[in-house]
This record gives C-alpha cells, sequence and structure tokens, in this order.
C-alpha cells in the first residue's frame, strides 16, 4: 500500500511518499511536477521592531508570520499532490504526525513557541480534513511514538533520526541526503503503514482464530 506521510511545522509541510509491504519501503517518485519527498516553505518573514537573543545566542531580526495568503497557497498545492497521488500514483494512505499535547516546561511557554504550536496544529488538522475529503484513509500518530518504533528512544534526537536512515533504513531510492523535515515526513509513513498493516492482519486473522477455537471447544483437537 502506498502512502504519503506528513510533517507539518509551524513555518513549513514536509512529506515524503513511500510504497510499504510487509518485508519493505520503496520511496515512490512522482511523475511530472509533483515531488516525492520535499518541504513546502509555508510562512513569510517580517521584520522585527526589536531584535532577540534566543537561548543559544543567536540574534533573530525577523519572524515567521503564515497568514491567509499563506494557507491559501498550500491548500492549493497540496490539494493538487493528494489528488494527482491518488489517480496517478495509487496512493491510499496519508499518516500525519500531530502531536496530541504540549508538555510542561520549566520556564513555560513563550509567545513565539505558542505561535508556532497554534499554526503547527492547523497545517496538520488541514491536511487531515482534505485528504478525508479525497477519500484518503488518514491516520494520525504523535512523535514520540514514532521515535520510539524507530530509534527505540521516545526523546530520539534529529541526529539519532538521521543515522538511523543512514545507517538500518531499508528504504529503497532514499536519496543519500536529506533534511530533517523529510526524514520525519518519510519515518511517519513508515510507522502508520506498518501499524495499519498489522491491524488489517489481526482483523482479518481473528475470525478464523475465534472459528478454530469454537471447533476445538466443541469437537476437540485434531
Amino acid at each position: 500500500m502506498r502512502w504519503i506521510g506528513i510533517d507539518a511545522g509551524s513555518s513549513h509541510f514536509a512529506y515524503s511518499t513511500l510504497e510499504i509491504s510487509t518485508t519493505s519501503y520503496k520511496r515512490i517518485e512522482m511523475i511530472g511536477s509533483c515531488k516525492g519527498t520535499d518541504v513546502i516553505e509555508v510562512c513569510h518573514k517580517v521584520p522585527l521592531t526589536k531584535p532577540w537573543k534566543d537561548e543559544g545566542q543567536r540574534i533573530h531580526t525577523h519572524k515567521n508570520v503564515v497568514d491567509k495568503s499563506d494557507i491559501d497557497a498550500l491548500y492549493s498545492q497540496l490539494k493538487g499532490l493528494l489528488e494527482y497521488a491518488r489517480a496517478g500514483q495509487g496512493v491510499c494512505g496519508l499518516a500525519i504526525e500531530r502531536s496530541v499535547e504540549v508538555s510542561q516546561r520549566k520556564r513555560g511557554i513563550g509567545a513565539n513557541m505558542a505561535t508556532c504550536l497554534k499554526n503547527t496544529e492547523g497545517l496538520a488538522l488541514l491536511a487531515y480534513a482534505l485528504g478525508r475529503a479525497l477519500g484518503y484513509h488518514v491516520e494520525m500518530a504523535k512523535p514520540e511514538e514514532v521515535r520510539k518504533a524507530l530509534c527505540g528512544n521516545a526523546k530520539a534526537s534529529n541526529a539519532q533520526i538521521s543515522a538511523v536512515f543512514q545507517t538500518f533504513s531499508k528504504i529503497d531510492g532514499w536519496p543519500l541526503r536529506s533534511n530533517e523535515h523529510e526524514r520525519d515526513a518519510a519515518a511517519v509513513a513508515m510507522f502508520c503503514g506498518r501499524r495499519y498493516g498489522m491491524q488489517r492482519i489481526t482483523e482479518h486473522s481473528l475470525p478464523a482464530v475465534i472459528a478454530d477455537l469454537d471447533h476445538t471447544f466443541r469437537y476437540g483437537a485434531g
């Protein structure tokens, strides 16, 4: 089954298309203007009236803003991608990474972080609604469970995920160079695709198991 994995961020929108079977993963390269893996920049930059330094002493002079025109542009691009992938490439599944809750921080959450979380949530739900409207089977997964399945650690860093892709990944056709957003999109597609496959196996196997147990109970083994 073919899946599109989506990593919706505060100012970007990454996707990766994979064909997932019980034993392998294959990256699907789209034909035409649609790419198999890509990162779409959603926001535009606005100058700050007062620059500020973050904890790493980096100076910020601009802020990322996502307004209606940015969302309209993303909607058109995403709709075209999903329509083409479903009709032309046989993609049936849409996997979206989405944080269910925000963890507490000792210093609290500032206005910038709150805006980033708001944008991330909005872009993820936009993808969900559009996928459902176009007939996709849509799955969602928390970043922590994806990282736990991929690295064995729910708090795995981007460097650890990159190492997994470089060393252990069995994705046929995966590029030698990729960024963290593309890897996150592929990872959620891998996780949701495999989870969906296991659920389907269980759903199809369970009636047979129950019938076999019922036969054994009634007539004995053999």
